[in-house]
């Protein structure tokens, strides 16, 4: 997936197990990211995974929500 284009890398990610394992992670952030920067491959990929991590991460701890289909 290294050098697919943003929406192949998604794409992939979206139907892996490899989504899966990560999200049973949730709400260890810490490991989220090791898990990130360990497994999966595609800097597009990996960045787009780790803004998203960081800013529920702050929202968690901040309090605010974090869940878009909590939100009203």
């Amino acid at each position: 997936m290294t050098g697919a284009d943003v929406k192949t890398q998604l794409g992939a990610w979206n139907n892996s197990l490899l989504k899966d394992e990560f999200l049973d992670l949730f709400p260890d952030f810490t490991e989220m990211k090791n898990f990130i920067n360990d497994r999966v491959r595609g800097k597009i990929l990996k960045d787009k995974l780790t803004k998203t991590v960081t800013t529920i991460e702050d929202k968690f701890f901040s309090g605010g929500s974090y869940c878009r289909r909590c939100q009203a």
